[in-house]
């Protein structure tokens, strides 16, 4: 059974550290067997 996980980010700074961390995590999780997927919020 795959796990998805979903990252959303809802900073109005687009690639600002909270986006950046995110990034990591979803890389993380991939790295691990994990389906990503990201939504950004404008």
């Amino acid at each position: 059974m795959t796990v998805t996980v979903l990252g959303i980010s809802g900073s109005p700074h687009r690639h600002g550290n909270t986006e950046t961390l995110l990034d990591s995590f979803l890389e993380g999780a991939q790295a691990a067997g994990a389906s990503v997927e990201k939504i950004v919020l404008k």
